[in-house]
This record gives C-alpha cells, sequence and structure tokens, in this order.
C-alpha cells in the first residue's frame, strides 16, 4: 500500500518534508513500514495512507526496525503501533481491513452456486 510519513519532533514541526513510504502489512495495532530512513524505536511518526481516492492520517510510533530484506529494495523494516488517542483515524483503519477481508472472500463466493 501506498503512503507517506512525517518524523515529529516538538520544534519545527511542519518543515519537516514527508518521506515516501511502502506498508507491507496493516493491523488492527500497528503495520509495517519500508522506510527509506532509519527510524529509532519511540520516534513519533504522522503517517498517510492512500487507499483509492482517500487519504487516512493518523499518528504512530515506532515499536522495532531492522535492515530490508536482500531480496527487496534498500531501505528500513519499521513496526509501527498506532497512537490510540486518535481513535478516528483507527476506525478508517479498521474500515480498510473489513474491505481488503471482504474483497478476498468475494471470489471464493463466485466459485460456488448457493
Amino acid at each position: 500500500m501506498r503512503g507517506d510519513f512525517r518524523i515529529l519532533q516538538e520544534e519545527k514541526e511542519n518543515e519537516k518534508e514527508p518521506f515516501p513510504g511502502r506498508f507491507k502489512t496493516v493491523g488492527k495495532g500497528g503495520l509495517m513500514l519500508v522506510s527509506p530512513v532509519p527510524l529509532a524505536v519511540d520516534t513519533h511518526l504522522q503517517v498517510r495512507l492512500f487507499e483509492g481516492n482517500r487519504v487516512i492520517t493518523f499518528l504512530s510510533k515506532v515499536v522495532w526496525t531492522n535492515p530490508a530484506d536482500k531480496n527487496e529494495a534498500t531501505g528500513f523494516n519499521v513496526g509501527l503501533q498506532y497512537d490510540p488517542m486518535h481513535q478516528v483515524s483507527l476506525l478508517d483503519i479498521d474500515f480498510l481491513l473489513q474491505t481488503e477481508q471482504n474483497n478476498r472472500q468475494s471470489p471464493s463466493n463466485h466459485n460456488h452456486p448457493p
């Protein structure tokens, strides 16, 4: 899934340009980001996911980081945990997950007559 992220710091928060990111795993508790830059554990990020014409924006925190696998593009695999204080965006994530699950189940329903 396409998206981007911005590193949040107390000072000069708005001056930071967003980094492009690829989001490999999205779940109810967090997500995995492939980042072009290293990120330290406990770094706070503003994340935007692009789903069709929708943009889902939320805050998260880095909980783990590893170098990307050798067979992938250069970068870092980063585990993010959602900021629970921003529940409205998490409802969007939940909707996205439900839609994804429904899309996976729909093709199999066509193979079986009612």
